[in-house]
Order: C-alpha cells, then structure tokens, then sequence
C-alpha cells in the first residue's frame, strides 16, 4: 500500500506543478518601484519611448527594460510634471520650470503642467497662467491670468488641433482660446457648476475630453456645451487623468481614465463631431498588493501601460493568486510521497 500511496502522492504534486504552469497569466497593475520607496509625482515618455519618472524628493529615474538613475533635478525639488521637448527635459515644479541644469528662464510660482503639441507649440500652466513659448525661447503670456484673476488656480492645459486653447481650473471648470480670438473666455456650458477639471485629452475628432472632480465630459470641435460621456464607471468618478491609446488592440481608439480607485479602460466610437463608449467601461486589475493610492498620472512607453500611484506601477502578465497555493500543495505531497517511498525502503 505504502509504495502506491508515495507514488500517487509524487505523481500528484507534479499534475498539481504541471497544471499550475499551464494556467494563463492575466494583465495587472504590479510595482515596480526602482527605488523602494520612491513617491512617483509625474510621468512622462521621451523621443525613443523611454519611460522617465519624477519623484517628490526630486529624484528622476528612467526605464528601458531596467532603471537608471538619472541626474536628480537641481535642488531635489518635486517634479509636478515632465515634458520632452527637442530632447530637453522640461520640469514642472512648486517653485517654477526646471531643465535638468537648472531654472528655465525667470519662470517662478507653482507650475502643474508643462507640454508639447504637434505644431512644435510648448505649454506651460501654473500660477503665472498659460505661457506659451515662442522660436526664440521665449515665454509669452496668453492672458489668462489676468482674465482670471489671482484666487483661481489654473491645472492642466491643452491644445486642439485647430489651434484653441484649454485650462483647466480648480473651481472654475474650463476657459478657452480660440485660435482666432483675442482674449480667454469661460467655457462651461452644461458642465457641473464650480468643477474641478483635472484631465484634458483630444480624440482624433477633434473631440475634447475633460475629467473632473464629477466624472467625464466631452465636448465637439467647434460647439460651445459639454455632454456627459454615457454612463458607466466613470460618471461621479474623480478623473485626475485621461490618455487615448489610438495603436491598442482592435479597430478603435481605447480612452483609459485614472481615478482613485484605479485606471478604467473602454473603446471609443469615433463620429464627425461626436464620440461614444463601445462596450462597458473596465476596472483593470491590480495585482495581490493592490494600488497604494489615487492615480494621478498615465504614461504608455515602448514597454507598455504606466501608472504613478504613490509608487509607479506598471500593467504587465501576472501569474494567477492561485498558482502559489498550488505550488506549495505540490510541494506537500511530493515530501510525503518522498517520506513514504523512504519509509518503506527503512522498513525493508
């Protein structure tokens, strides 16, 4: 009885291994901090789709298969933003815009944003306003602030491919530019009143998205109201990021949308001046440990998805919860059918 028993056992724990092998990995948001305990603050992806991260104590970090550390921004300061521009590192921080040798021009205050369009055009917002830079490196003033006044803190900007400009606010929802106007107006027609906007993306439309502190809207090129994007996860969420992945899998453009539970994801059906959801929204996974924290930031590299949640995560395969119980259950009986087969070889 005793051999049987042992050499069902073994055989057993390696059906178990084999099984446990063979179960798929599913997608999921796992960590992969390079410094253990490094706060990620701001994301973004260089010219050779390189991750690079910046942290709360000023640390910068770049990923291309593995880390390296990079240069820390001058002064350790938090990095609230990165942009890559014609190969310079641009750094939004609490106390005005960085490059990695030091303050860009005479730029000072809170900035909370900094970017680069198709036109070559670089953005920055913050407590200044919007600055936008001109050929000769200079920094023009759009005149938001002064439309503004001191009191509204202006949080992400954005610029439309026909030229307008948008900020964001906290409180004052959004103001625009018309590439043809003169001076900024408000432009919250059928959004919640006093939003908080902290995400702004544009849909190959021309359709205008903005997350805020009361779900998602959009809002086509050319009109002058916001709708709410159709049900789902995201109504009544805070949106604190948006990025549209126009090269995912499948025939149409996938919005992903960070909140503080973690990033949703759904296809968008793309019309003249209209868009809408395909299918219902998804929660992506997290893996065992979880998400530390609200996610503030997006970033899709050579690499694949990216997320800065306390620590930066990143959307990779992970092996299913169950595969280690099994393992260890196979690694049981195989000692067992191991300790019987010597049992019995004593015995004789």
């Amino acid at each position: 009885m005793l051999p049987g028993l042992g050499a069902g056992l073994m055989l057993g724990a390696l059906l178990l291994i084999l099984i446990a092998a063979l179960l798929p990995h599913r997608p999921a948001w796992m960590p992969e901090d390079p410094a253990l305990e490094a706060h990620a603050t701001a994301l973004t992806v260089d010219a050779e789709g390189r991750l690079i991260m910046g942290t709360r104590d000023g640390q910068l970090w770049r990923h291309d298969g593995t880390w390296q550390a990079l240069d820390p921004i001058p002064g350790e300061r938090a990095a609230t933003r990165l942009a890559v521009v014609d190969g310079q590192l641009l750094i939004a921080a609490p106390d005005g815009l960085f490059d990695r040798t030091g303050r860009v021009g005479e730029i000072e205050g809170r900035i909370v944003d900094v970017r680069t369009f198709d036109d070559d055009r670089t953005l920055l917002g913050g407590a200044p306003g919007v600055l936008a830079r001109d050929g000769q490196d200079n920094w023009q003033d759009t005149g938001l602030r002064q439309r503004l006044g001191d009191e509204t803190q202006i949080y992400r900007i954005w610029q439309t491919r026909n030229g307008d400009l948008h900020a964001g606010t906290i409180g004052d929802g959004v103001w625009s530019l018309a590439a043809d106007a003169t001076a900024w107006s408000s432009n919250n027609r059928e959004l919640p009143e006093d939003s908080k906007v902290f995400a702004l993306a544009e849909a190959d439309n021309g359709v205008l998205l903005a997350g805020t502190d009361q779900g998602l809207f959009w809002q086509a090129a050319g009109s002058d109201h916001w709708r709410a994007m159709d049900g789902g996860d995201a109504a009544d969420r805070r949106i604190l990021d948006l990025l549209i992945d126009p090269a995912a899998d499948g025939d149409h453009p996938v919005l992903l949308a960070a909140s503080d539970d973690g990033v949703l994801r759904v296809e968008l059906v793309l019309r003249d001046d209209w868009v809408e959801t395909r299918g219902r929204w998804q929660m992506l996974d997290t893996g065992p440990h979880g998400l530390d924290g609200s996610v503030s930031h997006l970033a899709i590299s050579k690499h694949g998805l990216w997320a800065a949640a306390g620590t930066v995560y990143h959307y990779q395969p992970v092996a299913p919860a169950i595969r280690l119980p099994m393992v260890m259950l196979a690694g049981i009986l195989l000692g067992l059918g191991v300790f019987l087969l010597t049992l019995l070889r004593w015995r004789l």
